[in-house]
Order: C-alpha cells, then structure tokens, then sequence
C-alpha cells in the first residue's frame, strides 16, 4: 500500500516537529499513470466540446423560438387584417363595376356602394324588404320601381341577391327608356289596329309562339271564327279547326297534313307566300302569308 505523510504542529506551545502517518484519503493524492492522464485529459477535452455544442445549441433554440414567436405575431396581424383588406378588395371591385352595385348587411343596412349606385340611396333606403325577401329565399329577388333621381323619374329594375358571406349584393337597371319605347310601340300598334280594323280585307297577325296577336273583324267574319275565341289569343292549329268546322277552307284529303304543313310557315318561310284558297260555297280567297 502506498504512503504519504504531512508534517502539522500539534499541542500548544511545542516547538518540536512530530511526523505522523495518514491514509490514501489525503488531500494530496497520488499522481495518476501516463495512460490514465491520457485519457482524462481526452475525456476533458470532449466534454469541453459538448459543452460547446450545447451552447450552440441552446443559441440556435433562442433563435428558432424568436422567429417562431415573429413569425407567429405577424401571422395574427395579418389574420386581424384580413376582414379589412377583403372589405377593402370588395369595394375595389364594387367600384369598378359600371352597373349600379351596392352592398348590405346582414341587417339590411347598406354598407357600400358605387358611384352609380349613391344617387339611388335615399330610395334603396326604403327598398329593404327585397333584400329581406331574398335572405329569406336564399336566392335573387327582382322588382321595378320608380325611383326619382337627380329629380326625374325612373323605372328602375332591382335586383337582391344573398352574398356568400351575410347580407345581400344588389344591382339596378334603368327601364325608362325601354319603358318609353315600349309605350310607344303600343301606341304604334294601336293606330295600326284601328286603321287595320277599318279595312274590308282579312288581317291577322300571329305571334312566334303560333298564337293570334291581333285580327280585325273582317278576318272573323270571312273564316267564320266567334269573336270569343279571336279574344282568347287562339293558336293557327285553333283557327284552322274551326274554320274547318264552318266550312270555310278548302276540302282537304288529309287535312292534318295540310294543317302541319301551315304551320311549318312559322319556321320556313323566308319571303312573302301566296295561294288561291277554293272554298267549298264556291268562293275564291286570295290568301298571303308574310314572315
């Protein structure tokens, strides 16, 4: 076993040196082998290099959870955001619509709209119900009104659709000057009928569905068809038959065939056709028949 001594003055007040033995737990230890220094000094040196790496480590964790935690902020900024910038891109396109456009709240309340759209506020104020009438329905609701607008007034066709969000977009369409022309059309049309209805010569006018716009009393009276059912807007097929019933058209040996190959005039016919009509009472009818 090996020894090692220290040397301590012991007793008060003596002055001589006692020399006294000790065990392997002093603090003075032995040296340790070439090998075994060897190997502590390389285990040192690793764990001096772990330690590196770990502060490293721990640096680059602060960093990833910085930017993680940046990354985060910004992505509730933009989140917070983004109601207003879809606001802001449905205005964006609302504005740049030619046609009147607005929008509405889940309320009715009119939130925006475009240049075209502002003249008509004051009027849509009152027009909440069609909005209500297409929530309601889950689909488009469309009425006319009239509407006075910079002082006129106008017919104006409204439109309520429900948006995918709530609320409903609208659109509008000025009908005024349709309705101005439609209006002189049938003043047209009556002055036509009265002076057609003054004349001696049959005159009827059908319609691209084969049903009787207008016929003036001489047609009645020369096919033999009541003025009651002139009134109800009968189809060709309807005059046909009863004027046949009175006998006021040609005898036909198949005269469904005859009947149908009327009726294609409709959709064959290009330019005026005329034809001479034997009635069986010996009269000649002169017919024609313009698209």
């Amino acid at each position: 076993m090996e020894r090692s001594f220290t040397y301590a003055s012991i007793l008060a007040g003596a002055t001589a040196v006692v020399p006294f033995p000790l065990r392997a737990q002093s603090t003075l230890e032995t040296v340790p082998a070439g090998s075994d220094l060897i190997t502590i000094l390389a285990l040192g040196g690793f764990t001096l290099v772990l330690a590196a790496l770990y502060a490293l480590q721990i640096k680059r964790t602060a960093t990833v959870q910085r930017e993680l935690a940046a990354a985060r902020e910004a992505a509730r900024a933009a989140e917070a955001a983004l109601p207003e910038r879809l606001a802001a891109h449905e205005r964006a396109i609302i504005d740049a619509v030619a046609v009147p456009v607005w929008r509405r709240d889940r309320d009715g309340t009119l939130r925006h709209g475009n240049a075209g759209a502002e003249p008509l506020f004051p009027e849509l104020e009152k027009a909440g119900t069609l909005a209500e009438r297409a929530v309601k329905l889950g689909r488009a609701q469309s009425e006319s009104r009239n509407m006075v607008v910079h002082g006129d007034r106008r017919l104006v066709d409204l439109t309520e659709a429900p948006a995918a969000a709530d609320g409903t977009v609208g659109t509008a369409r000025d009908l005024t000057t349709l309705e101005q022309l439609q209006s002189e059309l049938a003043r047209h049309v009556d002055a036509h009928a009265e002076v057609l209805e003054t004349l001696h010569t049959a005159v009827a006018v059908f319609g691209p569905d084969k049903r009787l716009i207008f016929a003036n009393t001489a047609f009645g009276r020369l096919w033999g068809v009541d003025a009651d059912l002139l009134e109800r807007d009968p189809t060709l097929t309807e005059v046909l038959e009863r004027a046949r019933e009175n006998r006021r058209l040609p005898e036909q040996s198949d005269f469904r065939a005859w009947r149908d190959d009327f009726n294609r005039l409709f959709t064959t016919l290009i330019g005026s056709h005329e034809e001479l009509l034997f009635l069986p009472d010996d009269t000649t009818v002169r017919m024609a028949v313009t698209p």
